[in-house]
C-alpha cells in the first residue's frame, strides 16, 4: 500500500512518543525548614525531531515521595530540547528543559505551584532504548524550592 508509515525505523527524525522510569530524590529548601526524600521517577516525551540530532518535545517530569510527614507528588511538564552528537545509536545526548511545576501531598489544602528548569545527560545504548540521568530546580515561593535528582530506563520510540 502507498503512503504506509514505518514506525521504529532507528531514524530519529519525524514523530517521538516515549517514556522513562527509576528512581529519585528531592531535597526541599524552605524558610519554614527542609529535607530529603527518596522516590519513584516517571518521565514522558511527546513531540517531533526535526532532525537526527534534535528532539523538541513536552517532558513531562514526575517524582513521587514519601516520608515520615510527607507523601506527594513533584510534577513538572516541561518543554524540552535534546540534542544527540551522532546520529544513529549508541550515543549521548543532552537536554534542557523549563516549564510549570506543581507540588501536590496529602494532607494539603491545595496544589503549590511554581516554575522548573531541568537539564539531563543520557547515554542511548541501542535505538530507542537509554539511560537518563537529569537535576532540575523549582522554584515555589520566594524560599521555598527543591533540588531534585532522577536515574531512569526510558524508551523513545521514533
Amino acid at each position: 500500500l502507498p503512503g504506509v508509515a514505518v514506525a521504529w525505523d532507528g531514524n530519529r527524525q519525524g514523530f517521538i512518543f516515549g517514556g522513562g522510569l527509576g528512581g529519585g530524590a528531592v531535597g526541599m529548601i524552605s524558610s519554614h525548614g527542609g529535607g530529603a526524600y527518596l522516590g519513584l521517577a516517571t518521565t514522558l516525551k511527546l513531540g517531533f525531531a526535526p532532525s537526527d540530532h534534535v528532539m523538541i518535545h513536552y517532558w513531562g517530569q514526575q517524582l513521587w515521595v514519601g516520608g515520615s510527614s510527607f507523601l506527594g507528588s513533584i510534577a513538572a511538564p516541561c518543554l524540552g530540547v535534546t540534542y544527540y552528537p551522532s546520529e544513529t545509536s549508541p550515543s549521548m545526548f543532552y537536554t534542557i528543559g523549563a516549564g510549570p511545576a506543581f507540588l501536590g501531598a496529602f494532607g494539603m489544602d491545595e496544589m503549590v505551584d511554581g516554575f522548573s528548569v531541568f537539564m539531563a545527560l543520557g547515554r542511548e545504548l541501542q535505538p530507542h532504548w537509554a539511560v537518563e540521568m537529569n537535576l532540575g530546580y523549582t522554584q515555589f515561593e520566594k524560599d521555598d524550592g527543591l533540588l531534585e535528582f532522577r536515574v531512569m530506563v526510558t524508551i523513545v520510540g521514533y
